[in-house]
Parts: structure tokens; C-alpha cells; sequence
């Protein structure tokens, strides 16, 4: 038997990513009945382009009967909506990673003050160096006071 248990304040949390163009936009499965706001997303996007070491460029790959495209600084970018509440096009917040330059996470989610919203230069981690990364990053949304968590 199954007991169903009914939130008023639940959250359809989505992660949407692209590299190059939001033509090649991935998405994850939808994080059903998130009370707090926080959706853990484990997932992988796979992106296909080949990285050149000295110039610190990407090149996207394409299908065989495309021109190749030119190369790129690789950034992702990322955002999470809910699907419920708001318009399908209105993020709930937006993150901006260039893998070359990543601000070290947070490891911690509560209490801390990140570091990236308050512009301290902190050390950056390159992705295709290290080849690892966990932590916390904050998705911020522009509003007319600024930038908000």
C-alpha cells in the first residue's frame, strides 16, 4: 500500500546546459517535490569537442556533413527552473563556468558566503588539468538590486 503524502510548497526543479549554442541544450529528469529549494542532481553531460592545450580552446565536433566550427573558449553555462511555478523560459537562477578558470567550490552549502558573489579572487581550478571537481556552486539570478542567490 501506498501512502501519498500532499506539500503545498514543493519545487519541479530542471538543470538545463549548453557549451556552444543552445542548440545543442541538454536537460536532466525533473527533481520532483524538492521543499527546501536544494535538488542533488547527479548527472553527466556529455559534451563532444576536442580541447587544445596551448591556445586554451575548444572545438566543438560536428556531424560529417557540417563545416567545422572555430574555436571557442570553453565555457558552460547552466541553468535551473521549476517547472511548475514560473514560465518555462524564466530561469530560477543562472550559472556561468569557464572550464579553464573555475572558482573552487564550496564544501559546505550552509553558512557560507561564496566566494564568487562577493568578487574575491580566490584560486581557480582548470578542469583539464585537475580532471576533478565536487562542491557547491551558487546559481544567482540578476535582478534590479544586482546579483542574488
Amino acid at each position: 500500500m501506498w501512502k501519498r503524502v500532499h506539500f503545498t510548497d514543493l519545487m519541479l526543479l530542471e538543470l538545463n546546459k549548453w557549451m556552444e549554442g543552445k542548440r545543442d541544450r541538454q536537460k536532466t529528469d525533473v527533481h520532483f517535490a524538492s521543499t527546501s529549494g536544494h535538488g542533488v542532481f547527479n548527472w553527466r553531460f556529455i559534451f563532444n569537442f576536442s580541447y587544445y592545450r596551448a591556445e586554451k580552446m575548444v572545438l566543438m565536433k560536428t556531424k560529417l556533413d557540417e563545416k567545422p566550427g572555430k574555436k571557442r573558449v570553453p565555457i558552460v553555462y547552466l541553468q535551473v527552473y521549476d517547472k511548475e511555478r514560473f514560465r518555462p523560459d524564466d530561469p530560477l537562477g543562472e550559472l556561468e563556468i569557464d572550464l579553464r578558470r573555475i572558482p573552487r567550490p564550496e564544501f559546505h552549502l550552509l553558512g557560507t558566503q561564496f566566494s564568487v558573489l562577493n568578487k574575491v579572487i580566490s584560486p581557480t581550478i582548470d578542469i583539464f588539468t585537475d580532471r576533478s571537481l565536487r562542491g557547491w556552486f551558487p546559481f544567482t539570478q540578476y535582478t534590479k538590486k544586482g546579483r542574488v542567490l
